[in-house]
Formats: C-alpha cells, structure tokens, sequence
C-alpha cells in the first residue's frame, strides 16, 4: 500500500503546483482531490489504477483553467474556448462549460431522455415529468429557485471560493447512485448544480464556474445603461438598410431579466442568458432587422400590467471588423416596444423576434398580444 499512498500524494502535489496558476476553479479543483484521495485511501486495491485514470481527466480540465499565471477575475470579453467536445452556457453573471451534445432546458415535464443544461427556463407547466435514469443535468439558477430540489441536501457542505467570492459547495453520491454537485453564491443570488451518471463529469462541470462580467458571446453580464433608447424628439424614420450594418460579420445577442408587473423594486439588470451568430446566419439576421417597419411598436393596454420602469430586454453588439453597433429591443412591455439604435426606431416583428430566440433557445420571449 505504500506505493499506492505515494500515487496520491502525486495527484494532490501536481495540483498543488499548478493551483497558483489556474485561473478560476482552482480552489474547487483541489478540494475535490483531496476528498477523492481520502476515499481511495479507505479502499482496499486498485488504487493505483483510480489514480491513472483519474490524472488521464484531469489532464482535460486543467488546459482549459490555466491562463498566463496572472490574476484574471473578470476578463473584459472571455474568449477561452472549452475543450474540444464542450460548449459554454451563460446565465446570471454566471458561464459553465458542459457536453457538445446537451440540450437547453429540456427538463419538466415536456423533457425527454436526452442530456441538458438548465438556464433562463422561464414560466413552465406545473407537472412532473418522467424520470429518465440515463439523463444527465446542469443549472444556472437564481435563488430561491423551484428548479433545484432538496436532493444535495443529503451531501456534506463546505466554504469555498469562485473567483474569490465566497461560496459554499457540496459534491458527492446521490440516492439515485448519479454523481451531484451544488455551488451556492448568496451574494450573487445565484446556484450552480449538476448531476451526472460519472463523477468525472460533475467536477469539470463545476470546476468550470465562472463569475464574469462579460460572457463567452460578448454579453455584458449586467445591463448597461441604454443611451438614446426612448429619449429625445419623435423618432425619425428609419432609412432603409440603415438600422444596423447590413454586413455583420457577428451578432451577440443578450437577453436580460425584466421586473414583473408590480414590481416596484428595482429594474433587474442581470443577463437571462447569450448567443453569437456569424456568418451567413448573422447577415440574415441583419436583413430582417434591415427590413422591419419604420417606428416603435404600437402600445398593448387591454390586458397589459406595464412594470414600475420599462427598460429594454434585448440587446444585439453587431460587430463589423473593429467596430460595433448596439441595437437595443423592448419586447415585453406595455409600451415603448421596438427597436432602437439610439437615433432611429422599428418595429419588433414576431418573425424577426424568433429568429432572435432561437439561438438562445428561448421559448418564452415572445410579443404581448402575439
């Protein structure tokens, strides 16, 4: 057995030598090493061979948290790609890279067998789904949430850090036999959970955490503040093919949180969720907004509950080479609906708002009285 101790003492020393380096998750990292290296010691045999094969994963994770050796909390825009094979999902202030191949929010009780993640679900049916026991799951969720139920409670908790802001974290083996996890953020109103059928998989999920202030689509994570949207004189007509640049080489799209009617507080700010189009897609997407009707949409009043303030809950960064065109979108309001570009106005049309939705699998964001 003490060749196998020493085995462990390598795997914790290797990440003790690169924890200074990684540039987020590092502290989880570790702390999950050490309680693998506790259970293994309670192990009888093949300890060696756990070991191997847990270097061979963690050999994927580790490329993708280390940066240039410097501190780098919150990137201005957050390039890094995932590793080959994995994709990130943004929500809340919050990104996480999960499997190519997951679905978004395929969950309750429309879900299906497939694997997914979780993030900007938006009002659901209330009834249970079937319970698929291959079917594998991650959340980005506010607190307190209704989609994140009481079965990590059964895990042992500890204080850890993300991105430097304390947080608390549980991780073990569930009822069901599946590997979960839950990071909590209180300060950020925020919790992360999966839950795997390989512990493997959980822990480069939420090793993966990251707090940001721009997301991987160039999404400020926090709504800025919208210059020129319904200010000044009477809107002017919109020239044609002048609303955006018709030869958009990207588009970000960020979708952000909105009061409910009510809501007296104030206006929530932090981003639903993201996404980047290019190319052929992202000059499609220009020509319709090119195309759209002069003028902000007409005001909905029968059966329309206007929020305390109305602020946007769209904006499009439309990139050109080195230069960028914001586009700002009021959907969801009683008035003040359409588009706005901080000089000229159009009409939000149900189609162009799909082909908006679409790319972030946003179901709920739909025109009031379409």
């Amino acid at each position: 057995m003490r060749e196998h101790d020493e085995v462990e003492q390598l795997v914790v020393r290797t990440f003790q030598d690169h924890e200074v380096l990684a540039e987020r998750g590092g502290d989880m990292l570790i702390q999950g090493v050490r309680r693998r290296a506790a259970r293994r010691r309670r192990l009888r045999g093949g300890v060696a061979l756990a070991a191997v094969g847990f270097l061979a994963v963690a050999a994927g994770v580790i490329p993708s948290l280390l940066g240039t050796g410097r501190p780098n909390p919150a990137p201005a825009v957050n390039v890094a790609q995932p590793q080959a094979g994995w994709r990130w999902e943004s929500s809340l202030g919050a990104q996480i890279a999960v499997p190519q191949d997951w679905a978004v929010n395929d969950f309750g009780c429309r879900n299906t067998a497939r694997s997914s993640v979780v993030r900007a679900p938006g009002a659901q049916p209330q009834c249970v789904g079937q319970e698929y026991p291959e079917k594998e799951s991650a959340y980005i969720v506010g607190i307190p949430s209704g989609w994140i139920d009481d079965r990590f409670a059964i895990l042992d908790s500890e204080e850890v850090n993300v991105d430097g802001v304390p947080a608390t974290r549980r991780f073990g083996q569930l009822e069901n036999g599946h590997f979960g996890g839950l990071v909590v953020i209180e300060s950020r109103q925020l919790q992360v959970a999966v839950e795997t059928l390989q512990a493997e998989t959980a822990e480069r999920i939420l090793a993966s955490l990251r707090l940001v202030d721009t997301d991987h689509s160039g999404c400020p994570t926090r709504r800025p503040q919208p210059s020129g949207v319904g200010t000044g004189p009477e809107p002017r007509t919109v020239p044609p093919g002048q609303l955006v640049p018709p030869d958009a080489d990207t588009i970000a799209i960020c979708w952000y949180e909105r009061n409910s009617p009510g809501d007296s507080g104030p206006p929530k700010d932090r981003i639903e969720t993201s996404a980047r189009v290019a190319g052929e897609q992202a000059r499609g997407l220009a020509a319709a907004l090119n195309d759209a009707p002069a003028g902000g949409n007409p005001d909905v009043r029968e059966s329309c509950a206007e929020p305390a303030q109305v602020v946007p809950d769209l904006l499009l960064l439309l990139t050109v080479g080195d230069e960028t065109t914001r586009l700002w979108g009021t959907v969801t309001g009683c008035s003040g609906r359409g588009w706005d570009n901080g000089t000229a106005r159009a009409t939000i049309t149900a189609p162009t708002l799909e082909l908006v939705a679409a790319p972030l699998h946003a179901s709920n964001l739909t025109l009031p009285g379409n």
